[in-house]
């Protein structure tokens, strides 16, 4: 697993769509963790602008969503 922190002088829905790099349009194999949920839409509206058609998202959630979910896996 590879972490990565963006600067806050960074547009962050720009850094974050930056550093992904699908497989033939699918990013569901990448995971994006963000302070809340409400900038996983502004990803996903990006990515789409980006790609110009169809695309599988990546898989986004909040800190603590994702604290759950590896709580829950170990």
């Amino acid at each position: 697993m590879k972490l990565e922190f963006v600067s806050p002088k960074d547009g962050l829905i720009a850094a974050v769509a930056g550093r992904l790099h699908p497989d033939d349009k699918d990013y569901s194999r990448q995971w994006v963790v963000f302070p809340e949920r409400r900038p996983a839409y502004y990803l996903r509206r990006a990515l789409a602008g980006r790609e110009k058609s169809g695309f599988i998202p990546p898989h986004t959630g909040s800190i603590e969503s994702f604290v759950d979910d590896a709580y829950g896996e170990r």
